[in-house]
């Protein structure tokens, strides 16, 4: 019998959080339509950052096929941030609106410097749908514009506080932490706790900054602003653990960058390093040797369902973290802006659908 159906491991953000497919109150449908909006507007805002400031190098006038992937892909973490942030009551403090989008801006620039960064560390060679920066300039340039993005994005938070700008540098460092605990990673049986606090920290600190932040901006305790960042935490190692199985499963035309890259790496992502302890009790290996064997298992039903049971249980912690919201439906949406599975066990499946980081 064929597997059913599996729901996408994230939702396409681009429709808006209206179509997500569950009801909404007409108050959750209204406010949705202000985060649609406020989104668009930091698209804008993130467009007129790098036409003023980037868009006027020399590297750009050269190659203007670029510059949209710096200001392009599909704004996860910042419309998680909008969404939590309006959940929380934000859009009814004064001043909000204009916080609320620069603080998003500034966390997706934050998170493409990054990505300029990581194509140079993975040797990709796409980006977004697009030649990555490196291989369209140079590996040096590449490394200037990410680092001139990420001051930029810092430069652009400064105006709402010491508290915004301290918590996105400290996203980043963690997130450098993180890229730097790669060559620490191991295919042994007890390597999960590194693995896990590598994605937690390469992906899930920009998402704990995200859910901090917005419950900052709608005036939360500090307490609470520390309990949003810990889910957010948690929801961005399940956002990376999705997005291992899209490098497994997935194509270029689905994900807009490279396919394969942690198995050709020799990184162990969490359904590879899955893949290599079943290996390990199938045929006795410690270690991988077999790249094309370790592929395959990777792919297969089982280990698919394996993570995405992992990936399940990171959202419930998550969900029991967070701060309880004016707009309960409202703050769900903004779990579901991260990633969306089957809380209970799913049916075996090897087909997944396009996301991007």
């Amino acid at each position: 019998m064929a597997a059913p159906h599996q729901p996408q491991l994230r939702p396409e953000p681009a429709p808006g959080i209206r179509d997500a497919g569950r009801p909404h109150t007409a108050d959750t449908a209204n406010t949705a339509a202000e985060v649609d909006a406020l989104l668009a507007a930091t698209v804008r805002t993130m467009a007129g950052i790098v036409s003023d400031r980037v868009a006027r190098s020399p590297w750009a006038q050269d190659n203007p096929a670029g510059l949209p992937p710096l200001t392009g892909g599909k704004y996860v973490r910042a419309r998680a941030f909008l969404t939590a942030a309006s959940a929380y009551g934000a859009l009814h403090r004064p001043g909000a609106q204009d916080a609320l989008v620069g603080i998003a801006a500034a966390l997706e620039l934050l998170h493409t410097a990054s990505l300029v960064h990581d194509d140079i560390i993975d040797a990709s060679s796409t980006r977004r749908g697009a030649p990555a920066l490196h291989r369209l300039t140079s590996p040096a340039t590449a490394i200037l514009v990410g680092d001139q993005v990420f001051a930029l994005a810092l430069a652009h938070s400064a105006p709402y506080g010491v508290t915004v700008t301290a918590a996105l540098t400290r996203a980043f460092a963690d997130l450098c932490e993180g890229q730097l605990l790669e060559s620490a990673l191991r295919w042994d049986a007890d390597a999960l706790p590194v693995l896990e606090r590598y994605g937690s920290l390469k992906t899930g600190a920009l998402f704990g900054a995200a859910f901090e932040l917005a419950a900052h901006v709608a005036g939360l305790p500090d307490p609470e602003q520390l309990s949003a960042r810990d889910a957010g935490i948690r929801l961005g190692l399940a956002f990376q653990f999705a997005d291992d199985l899209l490098d497994i499963h997935g194509d270029l035309a689905e994900l807009g960058k490279d396919h394969g890259a942690d198995l050709r790496n020799g990184v162990p992502s969490f359904p590879l390093w899955l893949a290599s302890q079943q290996l390990a009790t199938e045929v006795g290996l410690a270690h991988p040797t077999d790249l094309d064997a370790l592929a395959a298992t990777a792919s297969s039903a089982s280990i698919d369902a394996r993570t995405r049971t992992r990936i399940a249980e990171l959202v419930a912690e998550a969900r029991s973290s967070l701060p309880a919201a004016p707009d309960p439906e409202l703050l769900e949406a903004a779990i579901h802006a991260v990633v969306a599975v089957p809380l209970s066990a799913p049916a075996p499946s090897t087909t997944t659908e396009s996301e991007e980081s």
